[in-house]
């Protein structure tokens, strides 16, 4: 079904959609990711973001959301061919408006929908879940090889079943060896590098949601993340909007007062609250984040500079074994 078409349905009145003259004007950075259109709908400019690209980072999507609001875009609006579950979770928790034409709909200043027709996409089985990575980090974390299940599960405060569940993955992506039978196995780490290079492509973001707050919360534990924690690691500025990690388990400490949306942000100053979905402290060694859950926010980004960063924080955390 084409965009017209699917937004006549849903919305409910006649839908005009025309290319978005003022293209030009706007960042190279911008028209080299997306084509534009516009419409109105419900008295509002829309401007309809056709991404060009295979790669849906959603940190990406939502800087250039914040970029184009600079450029008097108030309601731009991604245009998908797909969309899997997870990535449609984190673009409605960050209020990014988006349609996938024939299947679902998502505009916050409109209306939500969710049509029948949508195709759920099976959770990808070659990522990490949370609790996997966090057993993942874990490990990674010792300075022994040997891995005790018991042990693991016992620091962390998961279950066994959760922790032997986590274990039988590690094993068949090959960084963890097994040996021994039955309630005698054994396992062992491979070496840091290994265990790094074959593990990290299955890192999820930590990141389960972003809000943005007019002052920092005094009751919560903080610890900083994204541009500020990597300013912590590396010779990079400071960024203006500082980044704060929490537990999603604190997210109700946060006082609603002080809560701003994201088309609150011009002209005044704010900070940035990553929600998690593990304990952002769990291996922070300070009050910023532990580097390879850093990482982890980091991995989608197309970013040379921070590429490099990494390559030199990695090759000094990993020089243990």
């Amino acid at each position: 079904m084409e965009l017209k078409e699917y937004l006549t349905e849903v919305i409910g009145e006649n839908v005009e959609i025309n290319k978005y003259q003022q293209s030009s004007k706007l960042p190279l950075f911008l028209t080299n990711e997306y084509e534009f259109d516009q419409c109105i709908l419900h008295d509002k400019k829309c401007v309809f973001l056709n991404i060009l690209s295979k790669r849906l980072v959603i940190d990406k999507i939502q800087k250039h959301f914040l970029k184009l609001k600079e450029y008097g875009i108030e309601y731009p609006v991604l245009v998908l061919g797909d969309l899997r579950a997870e990535k449609r979770k984190n673009l409605v928790a960050n209020r990014l408006a988006f349609v996938v034409p024939g299947k679902q709909v998502y505009l916050p200043y409109i209306c939500l929908d969710f049509s029948e027709k949508v195709t759920i996409v099976p959770k990808s089985t070659d990522k990490f879940t949370v609790a996997t990575q966090v057993v993942y980090l874990y490990i990674l974390n010792q300075i022994k090889r040997e891995v005790n299940t018991h042990q693991v599960a016992e620091n962390l405060g998961i279950s066994l079943i959760s922790v032997n569940r986590a274990i039988r993955q590690l094993v068949s992506i090959g960084v963890i060896n097994e040996s021994g039978l039955s309630t005698r196995k054994k396992y062992q780490r491979v070496l840091k590098h290994e265990y790094w290079e074959k593990g990290k492509n299955y890192l999820i973001s930590p990141m389960q949601k972003r809000i943005y707050l007019s002052r920092k919360p005094q009751n919560v534990k903080l610890y900083l993340t994204e541009d500020s924690a990597l300013a912590k690691y590396t010779m990079i500025n400071e960024p203006d909007v500082v980044s704060y990690a929490i537990d999603k388990k604190n997210l109700d400490k946060i006082d609603k007062r002080d809560l701003l949306t994201d088309y609150q942000l011009d002209g005044v100053q704010y900070l940035t609250i990553e929600v998690w979905r593990y304990q952002p402290g769990l291996f922070a060694k300070t009050n910023t984040v532990d580097l390879f859950s850093l990482y982890a926010e980091y991995m989608d980004q197309d970013d040379p500079r921070v590429e490099i960063e990494f390559e030199e924080l990695m090759e000094e955390a990993l020089c243990e074994d």
